[in-house]
């Protein structure tokens, strides 16, 4: 399970800068007799600018781990290009107020 832990958030340590801090929790949460077992992976990456946060229960404990990986990579990933869109759009006011001077 570490192994699988590991390589899926891998992606994410290629995006995010060398002070970020990953945390991951995975487990049993129930043993339903008429459901089946049921499995609970959580995850926090916190970074200096902000802190992501998933929370994944499928019946199926790899695939709540994938899907925690993809979850936080999509969480960081849109946020990081959130933050350069505004900067963009704040660059290209500067231009035309400068372009109008």
């Amino acid at each position: 399970l570490r192994n699988r832990v590991e390589s899926e958030l891998a992606k994410l340590e290629k995006i995010t800068s060398a002070d970020t801090r990953i945390y991951v929790e995975i487990g049993k949460i129930s043993n339903h007799h008429k459901q089946g077992d049921v499995y609970k992976a959580e995850g926090k990456v916190s970074s200096p600018g902000a802190d992501y946060f998933a929370d994944i229960v499928t019946d199926d404990l790899y695939t709540a781990i994938g899907d925690l990986g993809n979850e936080l990579f999509r969480q960081v990933t849109t946020s990081k290009s959130r933050g350069r869109a505004l900067m963009r759009k704040g660059q290209s006011i500067i231009k035309k107020l400068l372009r109008l001077s």
